[in-house]
């Protein structure tokens, strides 16, 4: 069986070397049937060996690391050179794709590999901004009402975003961990952490940045 998930990775890592790697129910689906109800202590095994990693919910031999193409990398360097320069006031995919002279759909993939490797978040399917940004929102909106009451408004005040932005950041902050529903509008948990966000580097030829964490730490101490 180790061998089996072994070669799922070191396939799936030879075939797209721009994967990051694959979850637990992918690589289930290149395991014989009787033994998919057992993979989970095979996965923790090979993470306690250390002949793989583990990065979120994605598995990965130990030491990958995703890798764009020359053309992706340099198109993903634009991309990302512009959210950032955009600040809190992140463009549409569509906007984007207009001042790239690029069609929408051509976009989409390339950022939506971005999302699953970790360098942008993917707020939906129109926004994708980088972790960098996020984190500055939340303890933007954080700081601003210790109250921790939020209604849509205000939430948009303190985040400093437009209208198009606001909702998808909220439902993504409620998915992340920031915010929940109640019946006067959102709260801030009081138990949520600011997020950590790792270095980066804008991809070159070929070379790929380490993936930055993007995570909404939650403690009840």
């Amino acid at each position: 069986m180790t061998a089996h998930v072994l070669a799922a990775l070191d396939q799936t890592h030879a075939d797209a070397p721009d994967n990051p790697g694959l979850l637990a129910e992918e690589i289930a689906t290149q395991m014989p049937g009787p033994d998919r109800p057992v993979l989970s202590v095979v996965l923790d095994q090979l993470l306690q060996e250390k002949l793989i990693a583990r990065s979120n919910r994605l598995f990965q031999r130990a030491g990958h690391v995703a890798r764009l193409s020359p053309a992706d990398a340099a198109l993903y360097a634009a991309i990302r050179a512009m959210l950032e320069a955009a600040g809190r006031d992140q463009p549409r995919l569509v906007l984007l794709a207009e001042q790239l002279g690029r069609d929408p759909e051509e976009l989409r993939p390339l950022l939506d590999k971005g999302g699953r490797i970790g360098w942008l978040g993917r707020i939906s399917k129109g926004y994708h901004v980088p972790p960098a940004i996020l984190a500055g929102v939340a303890r933007a909106v954080a700081a601003d009402h210790p109250e921790r009451l939020l209604t849509v408004g205000r939430f948009r005040e303190a985040a400093g975003i437009g209208r198009n932005l606001t909702m998808p950041l909220l439902e993504f902050f409620d998915a992340q961990g920031l915010t929940t529903r109640i019946p006067e509008g959102r709260c801030i948990r009081p138990e949520w952490r600011p997020m950590e966000v790792g270095e980066e580097v804008v991809p070159q030829e070929g070379f790929e940045p380490p993936t930055p964490s993007l995570r909404m730490r939650c403690s009840t101490s």
